[in-house]
């Protein structure tokens, strides 16, 4: 091999590295990204156009304890945050916070739905 040879060589390795390396970097950013997007943010930075998961406490008709917080899926109307489904849905969750977005939903069977509706 010739010196033009293995400095071509060498030159052709660099720029793998060099892309796996980018390559590795974009993953890692876009990794973060997703981990951020589904970690605990400030109340204050909530959308206010879909149902996200809220951490709060609440009080209603049922009062609870001031230092009980749970977590709920929720949506942002009328200047407060609505609790959605179950026997509290007129109640509000009065101090939310933290949100994070709605996981996907898994991917269920039409077989694994069946099931389960037999056993409920």
């Amino acid at each position: 091999m010739t010196d033009a040879e293995r400095i071509a060589h060498l030159e052709r390795e660099l720029a793998e590295e060099r892309h796996s390396r980018e390559v590795a970097a974009k993953k890692a950013w876009e990794f973060s990204d997703q981990f951020r997007a589904m970690s605990w943010q400030p109340i204050e930075t909530a959308p206010k156009e879909t149902s996200v998961l809220v951490y709060g406490f609440w009080e209603g008709e049922l009062h609870a304890k001031e230092d009980q917080r749970e977590i709920w899926k929720a949506h942002f109307a009328y200047d407060k945050w609505w609790i959605e489904g179950g026997e509290f849905y007129a109640q509000h969750v009065i101090s939310p916070t933290h949100w994070m977005p709605l996981p996907e939903p898994p991917n269920v069977s039409r077989e694994t739905i069946e099931i389960a509706r037999k056993k409920s």
